[in-house]
């Protein structure tokens, strides 16, 4: 099986885990992590994942993404294909950065994109997305651990 983690999925642990949702996200992200680096899952990550973790201004969360991207088994360069997606993707109302890890992990044809981001779960959903499914982090566990 193959998956997509988009930036707000892998740093789910930084977030403030008071919540029962959040706490729940943590886990299974780590369970997911684990399971790539058997070799049960494959990771694949892009352009836009590590423009985005190379921004990142905050040091420790920079190095536990680049720990996590280390793991991925392709990487996704930009090219017109993966531009066409991510501007249909911006036509369902994607802000860019949501839509260009979209379209990377379509064009990667990966099984699984993942995020925690509600409202790009809402909006992906609706997308053209040919076999690749639009997963939250909890339907993600339940997927690879079947």
């Amino acid at each position: 099986m193959r998956i997509y983690l988009d930036v707000c999925a892998i740093q789910r642990p930084f977030d403030d885990a008071v919540q029962e949702r959040i706490l729940r996200e943590t886990e299974a992200l780590l369970r997911v992590i684990k399971l790539v680096e058997q070799g049960v899952v494959d990771l694949v990550g892009s352009f836009a994942l590590d423009i985005e973790t190379e921004a990142n201004p905050d040091a420790v969360k920079r190095a536990y993404m680049e720990r996590v991207l280390s793991l991925a088994q392709q990487r996704v360069i930009p090219g017109a294909a993966v531009e066409q997606r991510t501007d249909a993707y911006r036509s369902l109302g994607l802000d860019t950065w949501d839509a260009a890890h979209l379209a990377a992990a379509v064009e990667a044809r990966v099984d699984l994109f993942c995020t925690c981001d509600d409202k790009l779960l809402r909006r992906a959903r609706k997308a053209d997305t040919g076999l690749t499914r639009v997963v939250s982090l909890l339907e993600l566990i339940e997927e690879v651990e079947r």
